[in-house]
Formats: structure tokens, sequence, C-alpha cells
């Protein structure tokens, strides 16, 4: 038979490899992996992000947002393109590094050449520019859904760099990832934020190519396996600094600071008016963010070499079984109430760890499976207990309850070593042995049924007694009770506890012999007797049969008070030692008898006769 701590270990193994096991399977399945994923996704924005907040504004990197005010104070829509060349060359002349447009210009404007002319014009002069392009799906019935790609007209594209802007969306319509390389038609381009950040870093946009990582300069940036990586936002939407487009081309004399708010800047120019519908949910959640200001988001990671590492589905079953080992040993061993509160600060503080690891290294590890796995051990260690634990808990219970009292039962309960065949241990302890008068000749008198109902109802009494101050009756022998205190677990004044029993019991014998005498039955009496010193202790017996009990000379010796009080006349008769323990209490009245001859010993023992309460009719606080 296993013993209880390898059996212990062994199930809190099982139940964390079975928890592993469990949530690491669930990622397998398409259905399981979609909701866990989602989940993830929630708690990556409700915890992580949220309780990392905002970084720093990015120092390097401006919005100019065509927003409803610049409509109002231009007074037209859509915008000239001289409008346009006339930012480019301002922004030029303030020093802005470079200038993103976050605005396709697919097609030349037959209705306004010059205008084309002047854009095309301000973007070769400035020699600094980055344009969008875009794709959109288009259904046709022929040849099937395809991507038409929308890039800048050539005399454009000829005199600056391109960038896409299509963001890819997760399962619940949030911009969490971009794609570096974007296009249709064999055409590629790379991200709109990423041609601008490569730009400003003194790298070519044209040279960024698909592989493991985006490498611009000395940012590296790991990609998954769709070309992807994910956007560390520095905040929530109008965290990028932002001007409005209609500012840039007013009188300089009005806008004095606007000079040094892009000079050395990234500038990204587009739409922030949210009826022009390119914002987007990110993990910030409300308002919705402009598209411009992604990119700003994305270049803004990439300049200051913070990219955001997501730990994989490989790294579930490791962090799974930590959480999953402490919770099931902490649900196996402890109460369920007690267990849950485990279980609560083991996924707060697993919560505060990963809310760390994030601010500090960008890592974002797994929370809902871990989490789940930890939930599903707690599951099973409350189980276990119930089950098991709490099962053989209650064997004993319903077992020990019937020898001794509940505190007691309690004690063995939560020590069941003390229990085991075979172990022993030398304690003090205080026997108490009480025997009833002449019950041979009484049994002889009645019927049987009587004999059995009578000891029926003055053991019920007795041993009340015995477990009211927390004695063990440690068995019958016929019409003799034996009682011990101190085992297995001693709570303190044991031969007070006894010699409280003794007076209880010659209380509880008088109420009897009066319920007796009124219903005309034979009455009895009995004697105590009570001793205290050292006794071996364990469960005693074969396989087969055994029993916990007490051995020894302090045991022997209680027995043969007992029998003294037929030749003394006494009632209650206790040992030298039980009296040392009880004289200076000031509770009970004692008589000191001569030295009596005890079978067993060679010299004759000190005794003492027991009277009752020191002050008569008096009951004695409880112990």
């Amino acid at each position: 038979m296993r013993s209880r701590p390898l059996r212990y270990a062994l199930t809190v193994l099982a139940v964390a490899a079975m928890s592993t096991g469990l949530v690491t399977g669930l990622l397998y399945v398409p259905a399981t992996e979609a909701l866990l994923t989602r989940l993830e996704y929630t708690a990556c924005d409700r915890f992580l992000f949220a309780m990392r907040g905002s970084l720093p504004p990015p120092g390097e990197i401006v919005v100019i947002g065509i927003d409803a005010a610049s409509v109002r104070e231009l007074g037209t829509w859509p915008f000239p393109r001289s409008y346009h060349a006339e930012v480019i060359r301002r922004l030029k002349a303030w020093g802005a590094r470079v200038i993103v447009f976050d605005v396709v210009f697919d097609l030349p404007r037959a209705d306004a050449p010059e205008g084309d002319r002047e854009l095309i014009a301000a973007c070769r002069e400035a020699g600094n520019v980055v344009v969008a392009a875009n794709t959109e799906e288009v259904r046709d019935a022929a040849r099937g859904d395809q991507n038409a790609l929308y890039e800048p007209f050539p005399a454009l594209d000829a005199v600056t760099d391109t960038g896409m802007t299509n963001f890819y969306k997760e399962m619940d319509r949030t911009v969490r990832r971009a794609v570096v390389l974007q296009g249709a038609a064999g055409i590629r381009y790379p991200l709109l934020a990423i041609a601008g950040a490569a730009l400003f870093l003194g790298d070519d946009p044209a040279k960024v190519a698909p592989g493991r990582v985006l490498r611009l300069g000395r940012v590296e940036a790991p990609l998954d396996d769709e070309g992807t990586f994910w956007i560390n936002f520095a905040g929530p939407a109008g965290h990028v600094p932002r001007l409005s487009y209609w500012q840039v081309l007013d009188d300089p004399a009005d806008q004095p600071t606007l000079p040094s708010l892009v000079k050395d800047r990234l500038v990204f120019i587009g739409s922030t008016d949210p009826l022009q519908h390119d914002v987007h949910l990110t993990p910030y959640g409300q308002p919705e963010t402009p598209g411009v200001e992604i990119h700003a988001n994305v270049a803004n990671m990439l300049l200051h070499n913070q990219p955001l590492r997501r730990l994989g589905s490989g790294w579930v079953p490791g962090i799974t079984a930590l959480l999953a080992l402490g919770l099931g040993a902490a649900s196996a061993a402890g109460r369920p109430f007690r267990a849950a509160l485990y279980l609560a600060l083991t996924l707060v503080l697993f919560v505060f760890a990963a809310a760390l690891v994030f601010k500090n290294d960008g890592i974002w590890p797994p929370l809902v499976a871990p989490a789940l796995g930890a939930g599903v051990a707690y599951i099973g260690g409350v189980l276990y207990r119930y089950l098991v634990v709490d099962r053989e808990r209650r064997q004993v219970r319903s077992l020990f309850s019937k020898y001794v009292s509940r505190d007691v039962a309690h004690a063995l309960i939560e020590d069941p070593n003390a229990a085991e065949l075979g172990s022993s241990k030398k304690l003090p302890v205080t026997c108490l042995f009480s025997d009833i008068r002449g019950f041979t000749s009484i049994s002889e008198r009645l019927q049987p049924e009587e004999v059995v109902a009578m000891l029926n109802e003055y053991f019920e009494r007795m041993v009340d007694c015995v477990f009211e101050h927390r004695g063990t009756l440690d068995k019958y022998v016929g019409d003799a009770i034996m009682a011990t205190y101190g085992v297995p677990k001693s709570f303190g004044n044991d031969a007070e506890r006894a010699c409280r029993t003794a007076v209880r019991m010659r209380e509880e014998l008088v109420a009897l012999q009066a319920k007796w005498a009124a219903e005309g039955k034979t009455g009895i009496d009995i004697g105590i007797g009570i001793n205290t010193g050292d006794a071996i202790v364990g469960n005693i017996g074969s396989e087969a049969r055994r029993e916990f009990t007490c051995i020894g000379d302090t045991i022997n010796t209680a027995s043969r008070l007992e029998g003294l009080n037929k030749d003394l006349g006494t009632k209650m008769l206790i040992g030298d030692s039980t009296y040392e323990e009880i004289k200076d209490l000031n509770l009970f009245a004692v008589r000191k008898l001569p030295p009596a001859a005890v079978k067993g010993k060679a010299e004759a023992v000190q005794i003492y006769e027991l009277l009752g309460w020191r002050k008569p009719g008096e009951q004695a606080p409880p112990c």
C-alpha cells in the first residue's frame, strides 16, 4: 500500500498532467482554439495593455489629421492636390525628415492636371515622401474573388516611395497585427508605416524582404508564418501628437510653433475624421483609432525597437503545468474555500507577473489557457479531496466518534499517522476505570434483554461524561469502562479532566438511580479508579484485528485502584501522581488514605479518596 504522502504526490502530478493535457488538446480543436484565442485577445486588452497603461508619447512622430475642422476651414472636399503639394513644401522647409501620406493617389486628376503636376514636383523636390497604396477585394463571377491593387499613378510613383495601408484584423475586428508585405498581381509593397520608418532610419523601403524577422537598421521584429508582427501600441486614440491639416496651410504668422513641432520628425498625414470610416478598434478599445495613427504606432514601435513578442502555444504546456502543480497541491491539501482563495491569489499573481513581463520586456505570455488549466487543476484537486481524502476522514470520524469525543476524533483525522499499525509512543496519560458493583448477581436476577437495556442506558450516560471532558473511550470490559486522557491528543490538564469525569459520573449515576427507582428497577453502584503516569500508546494487535489503546504500569494501577474501592468502602480512588496534578486547583474534595498494597507493586502505594466537588452542590466551571 502506498504511503499517504506518496499517494498525494502522485495524485497532484496526475491532476497537473490531466489539466495540462486537456488545455493543450483544446488548442488543436478548431472550435475551442477559436474561443480560446478570442478570450486571449480580451485578456491581453483588459489586463496587459490596461495594466501597463500608455507608453510615453512618440517624440519623433507627429500626425497631421485631415479632420472635420480642416474641411470646414478650407471649405472644400476632397482637397485639391495642390493643397497637398503646398503641405509637402512647407513641411520640407520646416525640417520634416520623412513625410508619409496615408492617402491613395491612384489616378491622375483629369479635371485638375495642374494639381498633379504640383504634387509630383513637390514630392520630387522633397525627396522624402511616402504615399499610400491599398488592396480591395473585387468580386468576379467568372474568375472568382480577387484583390485589386490601387497604387500611385506612374508619374507620382516615380518620385515617391510606396507603402500599403491595409491592416490585418483579428476575429474580433480589432487591429493587433501588421503585415510586412502586401499587394496583388505579383506586386508587393511594405506596410506604409514600415516604409516611413525605413526611410527615417536611412534604409531603402524597397529592400524590405519577407522572412522570419523584420530588420530595419538595429531593429528586429519577429514575424509569424503569415509574415505579420504584433503591434506594440503606445496608447489609445489621440496618444500620438496631432496637428490639424488646415494649420499647416494657415498663415505662418498665425502658427509660429508649427516648424518646431515637425522639425526632424516622421510626419504622417491622413484622415482622423470618424466620418471618413478609416477608424479601427485597437487593444485600447473605444474610441476607435484612426488608421493613420495606427501607422504612427507601428513606426514608433520600430523606431524605439520595442517589438511585441507573443509566446506561442508551445509555451502553454509548461506554464500550465507550473500553475496546475501549485493549484492541484493546494486544492488537494486544503479546504475548498481555502483552495479557492489559493486559486484566486495564484491567478492574480500570475496576471501581475505577466503584466510585468509585458511592460518591461514586451513579451505577451499566454493567459487564458494556463488560467483554464489552473482552474481544471483546482477542480481536480477538490474532487480528489472530496472523493478520497474527505471520504477517509468521514470514515475515520464515523469510526472514532463511537470511542472518542468529537475533538479527539478531529485530532485523529488531522494526524492520521497516529493511527497507523505498529506506531507506538510513550506518553503521559491519565487512565480512568469504572466498574459496576455486584453486576453478576444483578444480571442473574434479570432477563437478558433487561440486562442489555440497563447496560446501554448506563453506558450512554457514563460515556457522555467521558466525552464531555475530552476523554477517549478506550474499551468496555464487560460492565467496566476504561477511559484515557491525553491520547491520542492532550488538551492539557488531563488529570483534572479525569477527576471531573469521575465526579460527573457519580452525579449522573445518582440521577439514573432515581429514574430507575421511579420505574421500579434495580439500582446499581460503581467504583472508579484514576491514575496518572507514562504509558505505551499505539495501535496494538494483528493485521486482522487491532485496537488503539494504552498499556503499562500506569494503566494496571488505575485498574487496581478501582478494585480497592470494594475493600475500602470508597467510591472513587486516585493515585498519588494524579493527586499531585490536582491538589492546587481548589476544585475537588480529597481525603488522604493510608498507603495500600496493590497487586503487581512491591511496595504499598499512596492513595487518595476523591469525594467530589470542593463546594458540594456546585458544578465546577468547564475546563
